[in-house]
C-alpha cells in the first residue's frame, strides 16, 4: 500500500517504489489522475507490470503474449500506455519499444509524450523529474527525430508508427498498439479490419524480438476487428481487461468523476445505439441488438422465375438512393444481383441505374415516386430505351408506410428470402455497413439499405404477383 504524498513522504521511498512499482510510478508522475479510489487503473497498471514482468500467465500457468485493454474513452489508456512506455525503458533502458496508432499524426503524439516524459527538466528542486526516477537513462544526443530515437548505450529505443509506415531495422521487445480503427464507418468495412489483420502478421510480428510482450488497446468495434480475431486465432495467448463505462450488474460507471451516470445517458440519448454500444460499452456493433443475423450467401445462381429491381429514391441530401436488381426463384427467394446505394445527385444516378437495370436484365423496377422518385423513374425508363434495352417495365408507386414499421416488420422475411452474393462486403462495403449495423430498436443514423431490402420483401415476395413478358 502506497502512502499518501504528502510533506513527510520520503524522496527517497518514492523513488523506490516507482522504480519496482508501475502503479506508484504513475502515481507519483501523475497523482491528480492516478487516485487511489479509481481502482480500474491500479488493475491495469498492475496486470501491465506482470505483462512485461513474465508474470501473467493463462489458466494453465504459461506465460501470455499480450494484454488486450478495451475501455471507454478518456479513462486513461492512451496516458497509461505512454507512461509504460517510459517505465520500460527506464526499467531495461536496452530494450526497444514500437507503438503504432491510427495514423501518423497520433504516432506522433504518442511519442511525443513518451520522449517529452523522459527528457523533462528539473526546474524546481522539490519536483521529482524522470531522471529522479531513472538516473543515467536519457534521450541519445543529436537523436532528435521525435519518433524515432535511441537512449544512451543503446543502438534502437523507440519507434511510433502506423499501419502502413515503416518498421524496417527495428526489433521490438514491447509493442503497443493503440486504437488502430479511426471510427465506425471503418468498423463496418471488411477490407479495412482484412487490412489490419495483414499488416499485424506480416509486419508487426515479424519486427518482435523472441519473448517480446504486446499491448493491445482497442474500442470493441467488430467481431473481426484486430482484438477479436487475436482472441480467434490464440484464446489461450491473451489476457484481456474489458471495462465497459458502465456495469449493467452493479449499476455503477467505471469511474463517476470521469463519465457521470447522468452524462452516460445524455450521451446514451444522442448517439447511436450501436455506436454507442460498441464506443462505451465494449459491445462490437455486429454483436448488439442485430435486426438481421448472418446473410445467406450465393457462389453460383439457380434458374429464375422473374428479374425484379426495388429502388428507394433519396428523401434528402443525407439519404442514400438505394437500389438493387435480384432474380425470384419459383419458391419466392430473391437472390441480390446488383445493388446501386450512393449518395450522388440523380443527374448521374439516372444513367448508373439504367444501366444496372439492363446488365441485370430486370424485367419489372419498382421505384417510389416520393420526392421526386416519378421523375427520376421517368428518366430512368427514357435512358434504357435509347440504350436499346425495352425489356422492363418501370412501375412506380407511392410509399406511405411508416419506415421503421415496415423494417422491423419484414426483418425475419428478409433473412429468410433475400440471398447475397459471397462477397458483398466488399462489393458494396457502404450498403453492407449500413445493413449490418442496424440495431432492433434506436434510432438509427442510415436506413435506406434496410428499407429498400424491405421492398424487395413487399413486392416481389409476400405479394407474389406473376408477370407475363411478350
Amino acid at each position: 500500500m502506497l502512502p499518501v504524498l504528502d510533506a513527510d513522504t520520503t524522496e527517497d521511498y518514492i523513488v523506490a517504489a516507482a522504480r519496482v512499482s508501475f502503479w506508484a510510478f504513475c502515481r507519483f508522475r501523475a497523482p491528480a489522475f492516478y487516485r487511489p479510489e479509481r481502482k480500474y487503473l491500479k488493475a491495469i497498471c498492475d496486470m501491465l507490470q506482470a505483462l512485461v514482468e513474465d508474470r501473467l500467465v493463462n489458466e494453465f500457468g504459461d506465460p501470455l503474449a499480450g494484454l488486450i485493454l478495451n475501455m471507454p474513452p478518456r479513462h486513461g489508456k492512451t496516458r497509461t500506455a505512454i507512461l509504460l512506455s517510459q517505465w520500460f525503458l527506464g526499467r531495461w533502458p536496452t530494450r526497444g519499444i514500437y507503438a503504432a496508432c491510427y495514423n501518423e499524426t497520433l504516432s506522433g503524439r504518442f511519442a511525443k509524450g513518451v520522449r517529452d516524459g523522459i527528457q523533462e527538466v528539473k526546474g524546481d528542486s522539490d519536483h521529482l523529474v524522470y531522471s529522479d526516477y531513472f538516473p543515467g537513462v536519457a534521450i541519445k544526443q543529436g537523436d532528435a527525430a521525435m519518433a524515432f530515437w535511441s537512449l544512451e548505450g543503446s543502438h534502437f529505443s523507440f519507434l511510433a508508427t502506423s499501419p502502413g509506415g515503416t518498421l524496417t531495422g527495428v526489433g521490438a521487445h514491447l509493442a503497443i498498439i493503440d486504437d488502430l480503427i479511426k471510427n465506425a464507418d471503418e468498423a463496418y468495412n471488411e477490407r479495412v479490419l482484412e487490412e489490419h489483420w495483414d499488416w499485424y502478421t506480416n509486419t508487426t510480428l515479424s519486427r518482435l524480438e523472441n519473448g517480446a510482450k504486446q499491448l493491445i488497446i482497442q474500442t470493441r468495434w467488430a467481431t473481426k476487428d484486430l482484438t477479436g480475431r487475436l482472441l480467434e486465432d490464440d484464446p489461450n495467448g491473451w489476457g484481456v481487461l474489458c471495462e465497459p463505462a458502465y456495469n449493467e450488474s452493479t449499476g455503477e460507471m467505471l469511474c463517476p468523476d470521469i463519465l457521470s451516470l447522468e452524462e452516460y445517458r445524455k450521451r446514451e440519448g444522442k448517439t447511436d445505439p450501436v455506436i454507442f454500444q460498441s464506443n462505451y460499452q465494449q459491445k462490437p456493433f455486429d454483436a448488439v441488438d442485430k435486426l438481421y443475423g448472418k446473410f445467406k450467401t450465393y457462389a453460383t445462381l439457380p434458374k429464375f422465375r422473374d428479374v425484379h429491381a426495388y429502388v428507394d429514391t433519396a428523401d434528402k441530401g443525407s439519404d442514400f438512393l438505394a437500389g438493387a436488381a435480384y432474380g425470384v426463384t419459383d419458391d419466392n427467394i430473391a437472390y441480390v444481383l446488383d445493388v446501386l446505394y450512393t449518395l450522388e445527385g440523380m443527374e448521374k444516378t439516372e444513367m448508373q441505374m439504367a444501366d444496372m437495370l439492363a446488365n441485370a436484365g430486370v424485367r419489372e423496377a419498382y421505384i417510389e415516386s416520393n420526392n421526386g422518385g416519378e421523375g427520376f423513374a421517368r428518366n430512368v425508363g427514357k435512358l434504357m430505351v435509347k440504350n436499346g434495352y425495352t425489356k422492363c417495365s418501370v412501375i412506380t408507386f407511392h410509399q406511405g408506410g411508416n419506415k421503421e414499421t415496415r423494417i422491423l416488420t419484414n426483418a425475419t422475411s428478409v433473412m429468410n428470402c433475400v440471398v447475397m452474393p459471397e462477397d458483398w462486403a466488399t462489393r458494396w462495403p457502404l450498403f453492407y455497413r449500413d445493413v449490418t449495423r442496424l440495431g432492433r430498436s434506436g434510432k438509427w443514423l442510415h436506413d435506406d439499405a434496410p428499407d429498400m431490402l424491405s421492398g424487395i420483401i413487399e413486392k416481389s415476395i409476400e405479394n407474389r404477383v406473376a408477370f407475363s413478358f411478350g
